[in-house]
């Protein structure tokens, strides 16, 4: 939201003095046409309601986006940049949701944060690559404020570690074969509750289970 707003209070500000559920103000205003002419593609939709809720009238936040847009439409390199790291961020979205809806499966989640660092380190990369590569046409305050921001996390100890070190969680994810579970039963041998106990690059073969009971006399 930086890039909207030079002040994050403005943020409820706006969407007090604005009714985003107003259908009058949406249909005057064409919302939903406007939305849709701007979106990417239709998978990032912009929803009229969202669209609505990012509109400012005050005069000085209005001017700080206007610089953006300046610097956006007239470098088609920032414009092409800005939309594969758009996407990129997309991902990451769609990654957290999925994190959230997993919460409680222990080897989904572990999945999800490998993938979901792996994407945030190499987003991060790419933005300082972007920098790099229009440092000299960029003069909107906004992208000058992100840019201190990508900078500062890019320094940072913690993902000079994270970035170093999340090759090697991530080839261990991708090459993942085999998980080994340990089923709790109760005493009438139903599971009750299930752990993981190792994660493995090598496929397990059935083996004939050690007991003389046929299966179908214990489910």
């Amino acid at each position: 939201m930086r890039l909207l707003y030079r002040n994050s209070n403005l943020i409820n500000s706006d969407n007090e003095k604005l009714n985003i559920t107003n259908e009058i103000l949406s249909r005057d205003l064409d919302i939903a046409k406007l939305s849709k002419s701007i979106s990417l593609n239709s998978s990032v939709f912009l929803k009229p309601e969202k669209l609505l809720s990012l509109m400012t009238d005050d005069i000085d936040n209005i001017l700080y986006r206007q610089q953006l847009s300046k610097d956006i439409y007239e470098n088609e390199i920032l414009y092409n940049e800005l939309i594969k790291i758009y996407q990129k961020l997309t991902g990451l979205q769609e990654i957290s949701k999925d994190m959230t809806q997993a919460s409680k499966r222990e080897i989904t989640n572990y999945i999800k944060v490998i993938k979901w660092l792996e994407l945030f380190c190499e987003i991060v990369i790419d933005f300082i690559g972007l920098f790099e590569k229009c440092a000299d046409i960029i003069s909107a305050e906004s992208l000058k404020k992100l840019k201190m921001n990508i900078e500062e996390i890019y320094s940072s100890e913690e993902f000079i570690i994270i970035n170093k070190n999340i090759k090697h969680f991530g080839k261990d994810v991708h090459k993942l074969n085999s998980i080994k579970l340990g089923v709790n039963l109760n005493e009438y041998f139903e599971p009750i509750s299930v752990n993981c106990l190792e994660i493995n690059k090598f496929h397990y073969f059935p083996k004939t289970l050690p007991l003389c009971v046929p299966m179908h006399t214990i489910w």
